[in-house]
Order: structure tokens, then sequence, then C-alpha cells
């Protein structure tokens, strides 16, 4: 219904606050929230400076 779909975002814009841990974090709470905290919307940077990317 459109109450769940505004609840989803709103967590979806509380998730985007949050440091990769914490978010890590969150998606352990239960299925909605990992599916949510997996949102392509919160993945879309990554941010690899000073990052060594060879094995």
């Amino acid at each position: 219904t459109s109450e769940l779909l505004s609840g989803m975002g709103l967590l979806l814009g509380i998730f985007s606050c949050l440091c990769l841990p914490e978010l890590l974090k969150v998606s352990s709470v239960c299925k909605r929230w990992y599916h949510l905290a997996f949102d392509e919307s919160l993945w879309q940077t990554v941010d690899l400076a000073g990052r060594n990317l060879y094995p």
C-alpha cells in the first residue's frame, strides 16, 4: 500500500546517511531491512582512493 511505500522511502533516506559499516549492521535486523540496505540506490558510488586493487 502507499503507507508501506512511503515508509520504505523514509528508511531508504535514513539508510543513505549511514556509513558502510552501519549499513551492513542494519542489514542484519530483519529481511525487510536487508533488502532495503542492498537497494541499488544506496550502492551507486565506490571510493577506491588510496586502495591497492592488486592481490
